[in-house]
């Protein structure tokens, strides 16, 4: 890890953010291995749903539309919590009980 000065001064700031990423990262390979493994299970004769469409071209050179498309399912995904964000804003809630919201909790 490159630390800087404040980061040598704070090592459990530092420290808590690399935990968070990592464990951020393999929770996210979780769920995408789970929806393609899913997918796969569920999806009828000769169909091709998304998850597996883009994990069968793993092995192969990715094309550009399929960056394109997940390109702009992340997209989509981060303008709805956006949305979500401002609308309980607007509502005139606290930070801590939008975190909640947007947890389920």
């Amino acid at each position: 890890m490159n630390l800087s000065s404040w980061s040598i001064r704070n090592p459990v700031p530092a420290l808590m953010v690399f935990v968070l990423l990592t464990f951020g990262g393999l929770l996210a390979f979780t769920f995408a291995l789970d929806n393609v493994i899913i997918s796969d299970f569920v999806r009828g004769e000769g169909a091709n749903t998304f998850p597996t469409y883009v994990f069968g071209l793993a092995r192969t050179v990715m094309k550009p539309d399929v960056a394109a498309m997940a390109t702009l399912l992340l997209g989509i995904t981060l303008a709805a919590l956006v949305g979500a964000v401002l609308i309980l804003r607007r509502s005139g809630d606290d930070s801590s009980k939008i975190a909640a919201t947007l947890t389920g909790s």
